[in-house]
């Protein structure tokens, strides 16, 4: 079985450059476009805007009942040291949420602006407004550079790890829905990247890749979780 690391807090991807345009009380405009996407995707559904109460005084940006599911907006200029958030921020707080049985998304700001059709993407999973396929209807294939690059920078929020060196992936209906990307260590394997296919929710994906890639070695193969998911 794998090895898991886990990921030991957000921090912001890029350098800020000042705090973004506000409005309606220091919501800022990307912010409440996450909440308009989501509110059309679950009309009907109840969506707490900045709750302080699940988490003991610890304010969710959107909290979803119905779901046990929280969304952070995370701006670069806000969410970093010199605004008093350090290193274990983010981490602390998605953990304070596990506790009351919440799964809680962070979304930096840069990503809702270059990177939002995957997103939304993640968005959507969350809430199972996505097509489900079993992994036991998909094959399992090794594939080439060029084709796992593309899939990865296409669904992966950090596109494609240029130093991996083999990728895996499931097929269905002759289409990758799934890949895996994985970089050699010194005695390990390390998975440098994993992601469905933006449109579709591979249930047991993971858990099939791994067991088909393990008839293929016996050495150990080493995860790293992105908490903020």
């Amino acid at each position: 079985m794998p090895k898991y690391k886990k990921f030991k807090g957000a921090k912001p991807p890029k350098r800020y450059t000042g705090p973004p345009k506000q409005q309606n009380q220091g919501v800022s405009n990307e912010e409440l476009q996450v909440f308009h996407m989501l509110r059309l995707e679950l009309p009907t559904t109840q969506m707490i805007r900045g709750d302080r109460i699940v988490l003991n005084g610890k304010e969710i940006d959107a909290y979803l009942p119905e779901y046990k599911l929280g969304v952070e907006f995370d701006g670069l200029y806000w969410h970093n040291a010199s605004q008093g958030k350090n290193s274990n921020y983010h981490l602390h707080k998605t953990l304070t949420a596990e506790q009351q049985g919440i799964r809680l998304i962070h979304i930096w700001s840069n990503e809702w602006e270059n990177n939002r059709p995957i997103v939304v993407d993640i968005l959507k999973k969350a809430i199972g407004k996505t097509p489900k396929i079993e992994a036991d209807q998909c094959s399992f294939t090794r594939l080439g550079d060029t084709e796992a690059r593309n899939f990865m920078d296409k669904c992966h929020i950090l596109g494609a790890d240029k130093e991996a060196e083999r990728h895996f992936g499931l097929i269905y209906n002759g289409e990758i829905v799934m890949a895996m990307s994985l970089k050699k260590d010194t005695d390990w394997w390390n998975i440098t990247r994993v992601t469905d296919r933006r449109g579709i929710k591979v249930l047991g994906g993971f858990k099939k890749m791994i067991s088909e890639i393990r008839k293929l070695t016996s050495e150990t193969i080493v995860g790293i979780a992105d908490r903020r998911y």
